[in-house]
């Protein structure tokens, strides 16, 4: 069984013309050496998604011209109603994932399915997949058509969080350092927090009794802090509360948008942690820190299973 065969089971897609076409026969019909598509999880409904939709048209039929067997699109639908489904199909040049297979439920369940395996927790959401072997290119495809709405880099082939992070400096109690000189080899966590939010503070608090356990135990890691502030001001007095051996992102940095979305934080604070590769082996952060605080369920968070 093909990626894709897995991945949209027997749903078949259709066209605004009524036209039906199986994935396999979509895919097929791409480049052999450079092949993209999107899966654009939308709805009428919703009003940012009918404003970015003509933007998607747009850089879909710019890429189109460029390369016209590189790139599909597959809409998938979030509308209430076959009646709106139509309508805004009719927006669309491409293929969408048929409404009523063929049953409304089943259908609604699929795209639940879809949803949860990519992380999708909003929409207008964009998921750029590699058609050769369906993996993930890119999960922020909607923020990288607005930046690049000629597609001049397409298709955009995701960052490491090594590569995200060596793009710039960190502070350390006021002193400037290189990210890989600091970081590699490292166990370390990212912090994603603000200063005028109160789950925030709480959770800073916690961590850094965590981190006061953990070094007692004889277990080394290192903090890096990236900061949803505001302002300046707020942003300084807020890494003035932190211990002087964090690391701190500069405030106002592209790393923090590129780390938000390589880890789709939706919200603070969250806490990420980063094994030795520089690999996230747990996106729960906060969780293991509230649940264990002191590191009593082995002898080191980053091994727990919760």
């Amino acid at each position: 069984m093909t990626w894709y065969e897995k991945l949209f089971d027997k749903f078949s897609l259709i066209d605004r013309n009524g036209q039906k076409r199986s994935i396999g026969d979509l895919i097929s019909g791409l480049d052999e050496n450079k092949r993209f598509f999107g899966l654009y999880f939308s709805a009428f409904w919703c009003p940012p998604c009918c404003k970015f939709t003509p933007k998607l048209v747009e850089f879909y039929e710019t890429i189109r011209e460029k390369g016209k067997n590189q790139f599909e699109i597959i809409f998938i639908s979030s509308d209430k109603d076959r009646a709106d489904f139509d309508s805004y199909l009719q927006k669309m040049p491409w293929f969408a994932l048929e409404y009523d297979h063929p049953h409304s439920i089943v259908y609604a369940e699929k795209v639940a399915d879809m949803q949860k395996r990519f992380k999708v927790t909003s929409i207008p959401s964009l998921i750029i997949l590699d058609a050769k072997d369906g993996s993930l290119v890119r999960n922020d495809g909607r923020y990288m058509v607005l930046k690049d709405p000629e597609g001049t880099n397409f298709p955009w082939f995701q960052k490491s969080v090594q590569e995200i992070l060596v793009q710039g400096p960190l502070s350390k109690n006021g002193s400037m350092c290189l990210a890989s000189d600091a970081l590699t080899n490292k166990l370390f966590g990212i912090l994603f927090s603000a200063q005028w939010c109160p789950p925030c503070r709480e959770f800073t608090k916690r961590l850094k009794e965590t981190t006061e356990h953990l070094k007692k135990k004889g277990i080394q890691w290192e903090i890096v802090f990236c900061s949803a502030d505001r302002n300046i001001e707020s942003f300084r007095d807020h890494v003035s509360t932190l211990p002087t051996d964090w690391y701190v992102i500069p405030f106002g940095d592209e790393r923090k948008d590129s780390l938000c979305r390589f880890f789709n934080v939706t919200g603070i604070p969250s806490f990420i942690l980063i094994d030795e590769n520089m690999e996230a082996i747990r996106t729960n952060g906060r969780l293991c820190v509230t649940i264990d605080p002191t590191g009593e369920v082995c002898n080191t968070l980053y091994y727990i299973e919760f």
